[in-house]
């Protein structure tokens, strides 16, 4: 299991027991079967992906744009409660822009 260093350490350039009392955080290690069902289902989309016709793959690619907008105005809501939807589609496009660039 790795360590998991924290904002103290990179500050202090020491390990987490210096910081937190002696006692280091463990990351849990992921289950070699969750590792490899996580990679099987990985190939399969590939898979199902490369067997759509060009015209499913710009269709989702569109969908994907689509949910990817929803997410960031959601973001931008969050970020900005008081603003308006009108005002939020506004930075949204803004940052398309940025992107563009």
């Amino acid at each position: 299991m790795a360590i998991w260093k924290s904002a103290c350490w990179a500050r202090q350039n020491r390990p987490l027991a210096a910081c937190w009392g002696g006692t280091d955080v463990q990351a849990p290690a992921m289950d070699e079967g969750i590792a490899h069902d996580a990679r099987m289902t990985e190939m399969a989309k590939v898979r199902q992906a490369r067997r759509l016709s060009p015209e499913m793959k710009f269709r989702a690619g569109a969908d994907l744009f689509e949910e990817a907008c929803q997410w960031t105005l959601a973001g931008i809501a969050a970020q900005f409660p008081q603003l308006d939807a009108s005002q939020r589609r506004e930075i949204l496009a803004r940052r398309l822009k940025l992107s563009q660039k």
